[in-house]
């Protein structure tokens, strides 16, 4: 929670900082960058795409603003168009592991994975500390059917970075492929303790817990991550979907009356 609060100071400073930086240097390539950028990391996809197209038409050669409007179409869902602007960025500067990173991304969610595959491969061999995109890597072999090796990535992840809650998540997703169960289950356990707020790590853990029959000491778990985030329907939904499966419709039928329409991410993961 303090992570997060910090992150909408700074996000709050940023934006009144490039705010102002724009408007005493409206055509300023590097202050319209900035500007984009901060837009995007606040979530506000559709002004950061409006600043962006103004920055690379502003300069046409400058990679950065490519890289910046793709990230902000790909967030919009635009993956055509954002594939078109970061194959242009890739192409300005061929050794900027980001802007392949971010292109990568996009030809993952499209269904290409062994272009992704080929991509995040150039993309650690030129950065082999960004860790994210080794997660990503990861995905990209399940997506192409290598649960082995995606492990082999995320175990390189968390060999220099311990806590990174999304590469032991998808540790667990990659030993469920490979029929791990019980390593599945510790993984997502790890992540449980690790972020207790990371619902699609409870869903995941209840996926397998529930398929080894552990369902009523996994209505107790929920029930305590429901108590622990009060305010986030997600965990209610969850708990109400267990006891469901075990037959306690009437004490689930509360909790689970008016959850989707609470709860875009419950919809997202599939749980009813």
């Amino acid at each position: 929670m303090a992570q997060a609060c910090f992150a909408t100071r700074e996000q709050a400073w940023m934006l009144r900082a490039t705010a102002e930086g724009a408007e005493r240097h409206p055509e300023a390539a590097r202050v319209l960058a900035v500007r984009a950028f901060a837009l995007g990391w606040s979530g506000d996809s559709l002004a950061c795409v409006a600043i962006a197209r103004r920055l690379v038409e502003a300069d046409p050669d400058y990679h950065a603003g490519y890289e910046v409007l793709g990230r902000a179409l790909t967030d919009l869902g635009e993956l055509e168009e954002a594939r078109n602007v970061l194959e242009r960025a890739c192409a300005l500067d061929t050794l900027c592991p980001r802007s392949l990173q971010a292109l990568a991304w996009v030809r993952l969610q499209q269904g290409d994975s062994t272009e992704a595959v080929e991509l995040y491969d150039q993309v650690v061999t030129l950065a082999p500390r960004f860790l994210d995109a080794y997660v990503q890597y990861g995905d990209a072999l399940r997506a192409a059917g290598d649960p082995a090796g995606a492990l082999a990535r995320y175990e390189h992840v968390l060999s220099l970075h311990p806590t990174h809650v999304d590469a032991v998540i998808s540790c667990g997703q990659a030993y469920e492929e490979l029929d791990e169960a019980e390593a599945a289950r510790d993984a997502f356990g790890r992540a449980r303790e690790l972020d207790p707020t990371r619902v699609d790590a409870a869903e995941y853990l209840w996926r397998v817990q529930e398929a080894q029959g552990w369902a009523e000491a996994r209505v107790a778990d929920l029930e305590r991550s429901a108590a622990e985030n009060a305010e986030d329907p997600r965990f209610l939904h969850l708990r109400g979907h267990a006891l469901r499966h075990l037959g306690r419709d009437e004490e689930a039928a509360s909790l689970l009356v008016d959850a989707p329409a609470r709860c875009d991410h419950c919809r997202h993961l599939g749980v009813r």
